[in-house]
């Protein structure tokens, strides 16, 4: 819904590079040094399939993806993927060299099990990444997902700084070669 766009947004002289698929995601009225970008990240360029999530009573919820459900379908019973729409799809180093974006401080991401691919489609900018913040399952939530083990193989220079191992998992990230 923007409230980490926003949050991230107010720290003083950042510059924020949003990727929403999610077109019933309002981010309208976002501070002016926000780059608002209607697609999502994957290993590939072109478009792709996403899983919109809904929920009885609620307009939609947090757990589309661009993989489709697994064990999401029985943990959370109450969350159904009814409704899959065609969106475009980047990656993070076509976009960045597009951009001109030469480094990342900081990358936060909340993709749904999709990180591994998003790691896939990144690996020179992540060259260049100082630290990572993504959610992760060692439960697969989405088909295909990949598990903290497997990402942290992928980010071989990176090491955990900290972790919040209870469901939805996060961990946070520290590139060693720009210490």
């Amino acid at each position: 819904d923007g409230t980490d766009t926003r949050k991230l947004a107010s720290i003083t002289g950042a510059r924020v590079y949003c990727f929403e698929p999610e077109p019933r995601c309002l981010l309208e009225n976002m501070p002016d040094n926000v780059n608002v970008n209607r697609c999502a990240l994957s290993n590939k360029r072109g478009l792709m399939t996403f899983n919109q999530s809904d929920s009885p009573g609620h307009n939609w919820t947090y757990s589309g993806s661009l993989l489709a459900p697994k064990n999401h379908l029985t943990k959370h019973p109450h969350v159904y993927f009814k409704n899959k729409i065609n969106i475009p799809v980047d990656t993070l180093d076509n976009y960045c060299q597009e951009v001109g974006i030469t480094h990342i401080d900081f990358l936060y991401m909340d993709t749904q099990g999709a990180e591994y691919n998003i790691f896939e489609g990144a690996k020179e900018i992540l060259k260049k990444t100082k630290y990572i913040y993504t959610e992760y399952s060692n439960d697969e939530m989405y088909e295909g997902q990949r598990n903290l083990t497997d990402i942290l193989k992928l980010l071989e220079t990176y090491f955990i700084l900290d972790e919040w191992p209870i469901e939805p998992s996060n961990v946070l990230l520290q590139n060693m070669n720009t210490l």
